[in-house]
This record gives structure tokens, C-alpha cells and sequence, in this order.
């Protein structure tokens, strides 16, 4: 079995370990993208989702009477 411990400061982590969207384990304590300074680019990330997930609305013309 291998042991696991932090990316950043090699702590041994057990049960309780986070995984970080730039594919590595963290503790506790490193767990936020500020600690460990991520290399995941979060804006980009929320940028391309926003452009899946919205759609589009555009109004119907009004007829005129």
C-alpha cells in the first residue's frame, strides 16, 4: 500500500485527504488553492462552463396590430 501524503508539505494524510482540480492530495491545512499555490486556471475554468451551461435568450418580435 502506498502512503499518502501532502503535495506541499509532505504531511501523512489518512482518511481525511483533498484532492485539488490540479490532480494532487493535500492536508487539511494546504487543502485551499491559495496554500498550495494551484496551478488550475479557476477563471478560464468558469469562463468555458458559463459558455456550456447558459443559453442564449432572444425575444420574440412583437406582431403589430
Amino acid at each position: 500500500m502506498i502512503k499518502q501524503q501532502c503535495f506541499f508539505c509532505k504531511k501523512k494524510v489518512g482518511i481525511l485527504r483533498f484532492y485539488c482540480k490540479c490532480n494532487n492530495i493535500y492536508c487539511s491545512k494546504c487543502r485551499h488553492p491559495e496554500d498550495h499555490s494551484c496551478n488550475f486556471d479557476y477563471k478560464n475554468n468558469g469562463r468555458e462552463l458559463l459558455k456550456t451551461e447558459l443559453v442564449k435568450v432572444v425575444p420574440k418580435k412583437f406582431e403589430e396590430l
